[in-house]
Parts: structure tokens; sequence; C-alpha cells
């Protein structure tokens, strides 16, 4: 993540409130950080302030400049030229004869800032066209480049930043790296109304923020708010749509439940095994389509409501038969794929699964307690009657999973369930996964589905180099079950006993590039030698099998 810590409306709320600019962006970017862990985002792997990286910024002007693709005016500003063969992807720009008109300063109007001259009162940097500071787009093209190369897979953003910001962000771009496309996929976000309103903007003073919303909305219900809007369209934020989004909550919640309880026993119902597996196949196939096509979130939850629908109406069909069994495959993977579909917005179910068992410590802390006093009043008063209710409720408890020890005057218990619920609930089910590319993930299992597709949560990609490795973090991450070549769990009591030393994600990633290079230039020369004995080398038998 690119963080602009330097730019005109930071410089003038700066002046404004008669503070430095490092004051006002280093408040908004604890602010922005501290909601995006309420709201249960990831932090971003990699965090690139401008004011930290300038001599990047610098070095990819001057880049350009030593190209021809950009030129100091007599402003002393330094500026990107534009025209009709690198520009005007993402936006129509009309008649070109009209835009390509000169201005006092710029060869053309189109012409846009790379480096501003310093102004009185603003502050600057010193660069080889004299002091000032960079202008916005270059900025994240620079950083953007420096964390992720010539090529970009998606680019995410606003919908107001199309044009002009990614427009010249994709210009600029693709003159640095000589591509004809920088960007794969653009992704543009549509803005947040309130209703009846215009887009939610400090400038306008019309905006909630998320500590305000996070007061009376869970965060789980915001994000099912969203993914129930289309990330292209606007999304008008109201009452009525959290009451929505708060009404689908409860139902997803309610079907887990009814499923766990089913499970049990709890719940007697005619399952149709077959009828529940075909929809629910039907149901994957469609949300897999769905989040192919342009990230189709409300179809997504459209189809999770139609599922949902149809195994309540099987599941809340009593039945006096005890062969509740007949429907446990198809009852599970329904609960199963509805928590997993969810997890991939950030919507999980089983996190109150850690208050509820310390709920019922405490519960059973105070009934233990008691259990102690009474029976030892009757043993001090030699009451047998006393002493056989004690011994009774101990073998109540004992058929519900609970062993209670008696040693003594003192009394203990514990629970063949809790330490499995505060398992789920704690996600110490910590797995280790080796992906077909190679790739090492570690994280803390959240879910399995039927179709061995695995939800981790905390996730790292960790890289090894020699006896060094270093941790990248995923946070929730989807691993589809035919990519797995390797699946086994950590035991987190001895995983610090390994002998290797981690270093940090730069260091790694530097000595993976390094080992890269040593493998190839290896290649070469076998390729070479071979070749000057008229052979040639297959580089496919060289690939490990998980290959």
């Amino acid at each position: 993540m690119n963080v602009t810590d330097i730019d005109d409306k930071i410089i003038a709320k700066a002046n404004q409130m008669k503070r430095m600019y490092k004051d006002i962006a280093q408040t908004f970017e604890k602010e922005f950080f501290m909601d995006l862990k309420d709201l249960g985002i990831s932090k971003p792997n990699i965090v690139l302030r401008v004011t930290e990286n300038m001599d990047l910024v610098i070095d990819f002007i001057k880049h350009l400049e030593s190209k021809g693709q950009a030129y100091k005016a007599k402003d002393n500003s330094v500026y990107f030229i534009v025209n009709k063969d690198n520009y005007g992807k993402l936006q129509n720009i009309g008649d070109w004869e009209d835009q390509e008109k000169k201005s006092d300063i710029k060869r053309n109007q189109m012409d846009f800032a790379l480096w501003k001259s310093s102004k009185e009162g603003e502050p600057y940097w010193h660069s080889p066209w004299g002091t000032g500071r960079p202008g916005w787009h270059i900025e994240c093209s620079a950083l953007a480049s420096y964390a992720l190369g010539a090529n970009v897979d998606i680019h995410a953003g606003g919908i107001d930043l199309r044009f002009p910001h990614h427009e010249n962000e994709e210009a600029q771009s693709c003159a640095f790296h000589e591509t004809s496309q920088w960007v794969n996929y653009w992704l543009h976000i549509g803005h947040l109304h309130l209703k009846d309103s215009e887009k939610m903007s400090k400038s306008l003073r019309n905006t909630i923020s998320v500590q305000e919303m996070l007061k009376d909305t869970k965060a789980e219900v915001f994000r099912l708010a969203c993914a129930m809007t289309h990330y292209r369209s606007y999304m008008e934020y109201s009452k009525e749509l959290i009451e929505t989004a708060q009404n689908v909550y409860k139902v997803y919640k309610s079907l887990i439940d009814s499923c766990d309880d089913y499970r049990k026993g709890y719940l007697k119902a005619n399952i149709n095994n077959d009828v529940l597996l075909k929809i629910l196949c039907e149901s994957y196939n469609n949300v897999h389509k769905a989040l192919c096509d342009d990230f189709d979130t409300p179809s997504v939850i459209s189809t999770l409501n139609q599922l949902v629908s149809v195994t309540n109406s099987m599941l809340h069909t009593t039945s006096s038969s005890d062969h509740h069994q007949n429907g446990l495959s198809s009852v599970t993977a329904v609960s199963n794929f509805v928590s997993s579909t969810l997890s991939l917005f950030g919507v999980y179910y089983n996190d109150t699964a850690s208050s509820s068992s310390e709920d019922f410590i405490k519960v059973m802390n105070v009934l233990n307690n008691f259990r102690q006093e009474v029976r030892l009043i009757g043993i001090q008063n030699k009451d047998k009657d006393v002493l056989k209710i004690c011994d009774n409720v101990r073998e109540k408890l004992k058929d519900s999973g609970i062993t209670v020890k008696d040693y003594g005057k003192l009394s203990s218990w514990s629970s063949t369930f809790l330490n499995a619920a505060v398992t789920r609930a704690t996600f110490s089910e910590k797995l280790m996964v080796l992906l077909r590319d190679g790739r090492t993930l570690i994280g803390y299992l959240r879910s399995v589905d039927q179709f061995a597709n695995l939800v981790l949560h905390k996730t790292i990609e960790r890289i090894h180099v020699g006896k060094e490795y270093g941790d990248i973090p995923r946070g929730v991450f989807i691993v589809r079950g035919e990519n797995v070549v390797l699946l086994g769990e950590i035991d987190v009591e001895r995983e610090n006993e390994l002998p290797l030393m981690e270093v940090s994600v730069d260091d790694i990633l530097d000595a993976q590039r390094k080992e890269q290079e040593t493998k190839q230039e290896k290649q070469r020369l076998l390729s070479k030698a071979l070749k000057e004995r008229g052979l040639h080398l297959i580089s496919d038998l060289t690939h490990d099998d998980m290959f």
C-alpha cells in the first residue's frame, strides 16, 4: 500500500490548522489503520510512504526524462509528455486537436506534473531540477513499480480516480517500463452515499466515521451490506440497508446453528440427501461463476440465500424417525460451504465460540465451588443425604461430558468437549500447506468444505533459502483442494526448535532472487554444454514431482 503523506490537500490542511504536514499525515494514517483493524481488514503486507522513499520518485522521473518522456518547463517543474499514442485507455479523450493546445508553461495542456517546483510555505526536497516536491500521480507509479515491478495484476481505487489519476499512472508507468500495459485489471469502486445525498466526503461534511458506525453495527454486518452491492456501484448507506444486512446475518447464523444441532442429534428432520447435495453443487458452481464474473458478490449472496432457504425448509420439517444420520453428509457440507463462502468476505460465525467457552468456564467454576461447599457441609455434619445429592450432581454432569473429581475437601472439573470448542474458537489447528506451485503457507484452519477447499486465517507465506527463512503476511487465504500437495499440522510447542534463522522479508526475497539467478546460470551453462555436444536440455525433467 502506498501512503500519500504529502500532497496539495495535506499541505492546505496543515496551513489551515497551523501544524506540520507530517503531523496531519500521521494522524490520518493512524486513524485509517485503526479503522482497518476494527473492520477486520488485514494490514497490507507492504506499506510505503512517499516522504520515506523520495529517492525512488526522483529516480523514476529522471528515467522518464532520459527516455524523452518528460521535460523541465520554465517554471522549473517537470511534466510528462502526453500524446494520443500513450494516453486514453481508461477515458475517452475526445478530439485530440482540442486537447493538444499549448499552454503558457506546458508544451501541451494535457501534460501533467511529475515534479512541482517549490513554493513559499510548502515543504520541499532537493532534486536535479531544483527544490520541490513530487506530483500526486508519480508517487503511486514509483512506489508501486518498486514493490510490484513492471506488471501489476490488480489495481483498485475509487471510481473518481479513474481519470485523471489512474490514466496518468498507466501512461507514465508504461513509458517507464517500456510496455504497452502496466495494469492488467482496474477495479474502480463505487462511492458510499448517505441516503438521498451525494457521496460521503469530508469536504462535504456529510460523513459518518467508522467508529460511529461500529457503535451500532457489527463489522461483519457492514461487510455483508457491502457484499450485497456490486463493488462498481455506489452504495447507499441507510438504516434500512443495515437492517437488511443484519437480518441476512441472523438467517445465516441460524442455519449454521441448526446444522450443528442436526449433527448432534438434537434436531430431527427429513433430509433428502440427494436433493440437497445436488442443490449444493449447483450453488457451488453459481458462486464460482459469479466471483469469476467481475466479483459479482450480490449474485453470491442471492445464491446463498436460496441454498439457506431450501436447507432450512428441510431442517424444520420435523421427523419422528431416528434415522437422521441419512442427511449428515449433505447438512455438514452445506454448513461448511456457507461458512467458507462467507469467510471470503470476512464474515465469520465461529468467533462466538471463544466467548461462549469463557462463559461456560465461569458457570462451571461457580457450580463446582457451590457443590464443593455443600459437600464440605455434608462431610462436617456427616449428612449422607447431602453427600448423595452431591454424588448425583457429579454423575449427571458426567453424562454431559463433564468429569468432576473429589480430593478430600476439594473438587475439580474437566470437560471432554470444551477443549475441542476452544480449539476451534482460537484456531489452534496450525497447518502447513505445500502448494503445487511450490509455495509454503502456514496458517490456522478456519474451515474446510466438501471439495477439500481450505480457508486459513492469520496466514503467512514462508520462504526458505538455505537455513534462513522469512514470513510474508497473507491474512485470510483460500486454498483450492486440487492445489494442495502436502498438508500437515504444526506442533506449536516445538515450532521454535527448528535450526533456522528468521530474517526480514526484504532480505529473504533478495536471497531468493539471488538463488534463482544462480539456478538460472547453472541451467544456462548446462544447456550450453549439452548443445555443444549436439544434445538439448528438456526443462520439464528438471522439475520436482510437486510441479
